[in-house]
């Protein structure tokens, strides 16, 4: 970490290949690719080895995660990686570890909204996000009022599923959305009434699994207590929030 000129130039570390491994966002230049100092996604070993896995230009790149295979770093960005981004909006996209030719896909394709905090199953396939855009593929414009919900990309049918769905009233948000290690389960936070228990729409904790079925996990005392940022255990048995 000592070419990076200062603490700032480094953000969102997270583990990633059994913890062989760092993947984090910075804007220091440690392979002589990053001039301008954008924050770039990059890749660090156990024993040193730094690498630079994006290579953009006044753009945002930043929220990487990765499975413990760590063949794909998931991470939301506003640049253009592939084309398929002249709008600026930011997007999910994932890029491969293969340093001498890292290969970059976009997930998502938003117009004029944002689909943030990806959360990657320990397969490193599945990956969970946040989005106000309309991204349901099986039911366009499911989310055409472009409330804060929480998607699903499936990487076998290659297709995005929309897991909550605050029924149009666009006056609450799904946010903060975590999968557990086996792809099956998501917890996320939200003040919307996903399950019919929520009616004064306070803050709870709510899973699904990833059809879409959606549980509430939590029922605060009234609307002014708040339960957040939840990560389920390795097998989703257990929850543990704020």
């Amino acid at each position: 970490m000592s070419s990076f000129a200062s603490p700032d130039s480094v953000s969102n570390p997270a583990t990633a290949g059994s913890g062989s491994m760092a993947v984090f966002a910075g804007s220091g230049d440690p392979e002589g690719l990053n001039g301008d100092g954008n924050r770039e996604i990059m890749v660090v070993s156990d024993t040193g080895l730094l690498e630079q896995l994006t290579v953009s230009s006044g753009c945002s790149n930043s929220s990487p995660v990765s499975g413990v295979n760590a063949a794909w770093v998931f991470f939301e960005s506003d640049c253009d990686h592939t084309g398929a981004n002249s709008d600026g909006s930011f997007e999910i996209v994932r890029v491969s570890t293969v340093p001498s030719s890292p290969v970059i896909e976009q997930l998502t394709s938003g117009s004029d909204c944002s689909s943030l905090s990806p959360s990657v199953d320990g397969q490193g396939n599945g990956v969970v996000f946040e989005s106000d855009c309309d991204l349901d593929s099986s039911t366009p414009g499911r989310n055409r009022d472009a409330s804060v919900e929480v998607f699903f990309h499936d990487p076998v049918a290659s297709s995005i599923v929309q897991l909550s769905d605050d029924l149009g009233s666009g006056a609450c948000t799904s946010l903060h959305p975590s999968i557990d290690y086996w792809g099956g389960a998501v917890v996320f936070d939200s003040d919307c009434d996903l399950a019919g228990s929520n009616p004064d729409n306070a803050v709870e904790i709510f899973s699904s699994d990833v059809a879409g079925n959606v549980v509430q996990l939590t029922v605060g005392p009234d609307e002014f207590c708040v339960s957040e940022h939840p990560v389920p255990s390795r097998n989703a048995s257990t929850v543990a929030f704020e």
